[in-house]
């Protein structure tokens, strides 16, 4: 699994690269330099997430792999910022809920303490719980605009036969948070950071078997 589309409210982002390398980058389609809230979706993929890397395979859901390998083609050392930022607690991936939730101790851009949840999950259920998405200044409130533009490219991305994730966040005040509590139900103010088209190329070795029988087909027919 590759992530290749990436989207940030009114930006889109191609990745180069195959695979679980990390090899690669992460390009404007504008020429613009990606701006600086592409590390704020980035670590909510690498934190929101259980899978791990070893030399190159995935141990893990191979979905999330890509998130992981996105997040380092962004410059993050996810091995590091997850040791450094332990959950709390979290919500485990559920078909009837859609998504996944974790959460961590963090500081808020005042150096306030709080708890901050990482969201994973279906474009539609977390478009429907934003409230407000992460623009090229911060966070802004969602606008009926900035919503159908996710939605729309969600289902561009979906029509050309890619996998499509949302990545998101809340913060909730550290002193009042419960990990025993039902988390689900407070995430409902959730701040909508990305969009992730996610392929599954086949194999070079695949490749090389469709054509080597596309060969003998031609072959025999001659």
């Amino acid at each position: 699994m590759t992530a290749r589309d990436l989207m940030l409210v009114d930006r889109r982002f191609t990745v180069s690269g195959h695979g679980y390398a990390t090899t690669g980058r992460i390009l404007s389609t504008d020429g613009r330099p990606p701006p600086d809230s592409l590390d704020q979706a980035l670590i909510a993929m690498a934190l929101c997430t259980d899978a791990v890397l070893r030399a190159e395979q995935a141990v893990g859901d191979p979905t999330e792999a890509a998130l992981i390998v996105l997040a380092e083609k962004g410059g993050l050392d996810v091995e590091e910022l997850r040791r450094r930022n332990p959950r709390l607690a979290e919500v485990p991936f559920d078909a009837e809920l859609k998504f996944m939730a974790t959460f961590h101790r963090w500081r808020d851009d005042d150096g306030r303490p709080i708890v901050r949840c990482f969201v994973k999950g279906a474009p539609d259920v977390l478009i429907t719980r934003a409230t407000h998405c992460l623009g090229p200044d911060g966070v802004a409130e969602i606008t009926p605009e900035a919503r159908r533009g996710y939605e729309e490219t969600n289902a561009e991305l979906a029509g050309q036969g890619r996998r499509v994730l949302a990545v998101a966040r809340q913060d909730l005040p550290a002193a009042e948070f419960d990990a025993g509590a039902d988390l689900t139900g407070l995430l409902d103010r959730l701040v909508l950071n990305a969009l992730v088209g996610i392929v599954d190329p086949p194999r070079p070795e695949a490749r090389q078997a469709i054509g080597g029988s596309a060969t003998t087909r031609a072959s025999g027919s001659a």
